[in-house]
């Protein structure tokens, strides 16, 4: 449905996206990550037809729309400052771009009532938008963006100004809201968490570029790279050396995992990464499996995490691995423990060049 191809654009001297490539299918959620900077925003303006690119097309259900003006392309494009009209209510800020296209009254009205329910915001039609919590004004912003019923749904950081319990509520909400409208939806956020938790597929970006695209449960037990394990937020990120079968790591010897391009890995150092889901404390009741490595340590610490608690276990002469126990009954600080790595969780990376 959306096809970019080898787009590259700038400001002045700088290049923002650099010869990016990109595709998304129809009814597809897209999330687009990366760092601050890296991209991210320009490229969705470029998509929309607020900036022109140097070089490069985007297609729209196979139509060049690259030179159109934005109200040509059929997209919605909502940025994380939502610009209501403080002075008018809802159904006239959900009704503004319906009546910048001239729409008889009776489908404004239809529209605007459709677009309400569908964010769940029926019957405040002539409420104030003064007098809404930020949750209901991001609805308004929403339900304002998808009335004009566009083919392609564009969403830049929607929840960054939200506080984290309703941007929780909200993750939650999204899903089902995105399957309604049954539109494309390219959703661009430095919250990995976000894009992991809603997005079909994960595309993220580094200084212009793509560095990783996938499902997202592909992304983050398959990172390839240092800067994508990194910004994931996958922690006890080292330097191994692979010799032969088996790979030497600072918490022991652990059987070689395939290279980051899926084949044999190659003798010699490279960096490694252990995934969250790897750890675990071994018990007298519960003790190390087969796959798994022994790892003899003293508990640091404890962190609340939600629903589970994190140790800090301090090996000796290694890195500490930083595990997810239960809150029933915790090891307590000072308490010598066994941690547990599977090792098909364990991941060899490339350096980011």
């Amino acid at each position: 449905m959306l096809d970019i191809r080898g787009l590259t654009v700038g400001y002045g001297a700088q290049t923002a996206v650099r010869e990016l490539s990109l595709a998304a299918a129809d009814t597809e959620v897209l999330g687009v990550i990366g760092p601050s900077g890296c991209g991210k925003s320009t490229l969705l303006r470029a998509v929309a037809g607020l900036q022109r690119p140097r070089s490069g097309q985007v297609l729209i259900d196979d139509r060049d729309v690259t030179g159109l003006r934005p109200d040509q392309r059929r997209i919605g494009l909502m940025f994380q400052e939502h610009a209501l009209f403080p002075h008018r209510n809802v159904a006239d800020n959900v009704a503004f771009g319906l009546r910048m296209q001239r729409l008889p009254r009776t489908e404004i009205a239809e529209r605007v009532g459709e677009a309400l329910d569908v964010v769940d915001l029926a019957g405040l039609e002539r409420r104030s938008v003064t007098e809404l919590s930020g949750g209901e004004r991001q609805r308004v912003a929403l339900a304002r963006t998808i009335a004009p019923r566009p083919r392609l749904l564009m969403l830049d950081e929607p929840l960054g100004s939200l506080d984290r319990a309703l941007q929780d509520r909200l993750l939650q909400d999204l899903p089902s809201l995105f399957a309604a409208l049954g539109t494309t939806v390219v959703y661009v956020t430095h919250d990995q968490h976000e894009a992991l938790t809603l997005a079909d597929r994960v595309a993220v970006m580094r200084e212009g570029r793509l560095v990783r695209v996938g499902a997202p449960h592909q992304v983050w037990r398959d990172p390839r790279t240092t800067f994508v394990a990194t910004f994931l937020g996958l922690r006890h990120i080292v330097t191994a050396r692979v010799r032969g079968r088996v790979v030497e790591t600072p918490w022991g010897v652990l059987p070689a995992p395939p290279a980051p391009d899926g084949g044999e890995a190659v003798d010699g150092e490279h960096p490694l990464t252990i995934l969250p889901s790897a750890l675990r404390l071994a018990t007298d009741t519960d003790p190390c499996r087969d796959g798994e490595h022994a790892v003899t340590a003293d508990v640091q610490g404890l962190r609340f995490a939600g629903d589970h608690l994190v140790i800090d276990a301090q090996p000796s002469g290694a890195p500490p691995l930083k595990v997810a126990v239960r809150h029933d009954e915790p090891p307590r600080t000072g308490d010598r423990v066994t941690v547990a790595i599977a090792a098909d969780g364990v991941r060899l990376l490339t350096e980011d060049r």
